[in-house]
């Protein structure tokens, strides 16, 4: 405030660069977010409040979608946010549901990842079709996994309106994790349930893309086999 070239700080003369700045980000203290805190009055006064419009979603994912190599990243970006806005919308309200910018860029995230990894010199006129069914495959992998039963229906129909003309077979899944699983169900004396199979598939995705997610159910509903069962067949995979 006072514009000197220099403060004392802990006994020491720091000169003072008018050029820099100190942020502070914070989350609001609310119900939605447990355990933080207001700012004490005395620091807050150091600060200028500054207010933050909202995101603009559709920009952010097509600079993402076209910095990482989607030729049809304006289009993927609109239909990408359209489809968040219907699932928040249409399915049920759950408190581990979350259709905001970061549930956006983790979906982003995966599909950038996807298109790196894919297979090159495809047919120039299926490219758009191609890029369509990574984006629906990343949805998929990141918000299949945590919705209830009731809206797995609604989600995939939503899905299939929003992106017409893309894939939705699975080109991603691993037949040789479901011979993998097989044996172990059958060494552990579990019966081969489509269901279990399909949530340890989700477990391994999930935990290719983060470092750490919550397995969350009632009771005897399968949690421990399912991530039992994934570390045997990794570790028997080797």
């Amino acid at each position: 405030k006072e514009k000197k070239d220099s403060v004392h700080l802990l006994g020491n003369d720091v000169k003072v660069n008018a050029n820099a700045g100190i942020f502070v980000t914070l989350n609001p203290a609310s119900k939605d977010y447990k355990g933080r805190s207001e700012l004490p009055a005395n620091l807050k006064a150091l600060f200028r409040p500054i207010a933050m419009s909202k995101p603009d979603n559709v920009c952010i994912a097509d600079v993402t979608l076209l910095a990482d190599g989607f030729s049809e990243g304006k289009i993927l970006s609109q239909k990408l946010v359209l489809a968040f806005s219907k699932l928040q919308q249409l399915l049920s309200k759950q408190r581990h549901y979350d259709w905001g910018l970061r549930a956006l860029k983790a979906v982003l995230r995966t599909a950038c990842k996807m298109l790196r990894s894919a297979a090159q010199g495809e047919d120039a006129r299926s490219k758009i079709n191609t890029e369509s069914s990574i984006i629906v495959r990343a949805l998929e992998m990141n918000i299949l996994p945590k919705l209830s039963k009731n809206d797995v229906p609604l989600f995939s129909a939503l899905i299939s309106d929003v992106f017409v003309k893309a894939d939705f077979c699975n080109i991603y899944k691993s037949d040789e994790m479901k011979i993998h699983l097989s044996d172990i169900f059958q060494e552990n004396k579990l019966d081969f349930d489509d269901f279990l199979l399909t949530k340890v598939i989700q477990l391994k995705e999930i935990l290719n893309e983060r470092i750490g997610c919550i397995i969350s159910g009632p009771s005897c509903s399968g949690k421990s086999v399912i991530w039992a069962m994934l570390r045997a067949s990794t570790m028997k995979a080797g």
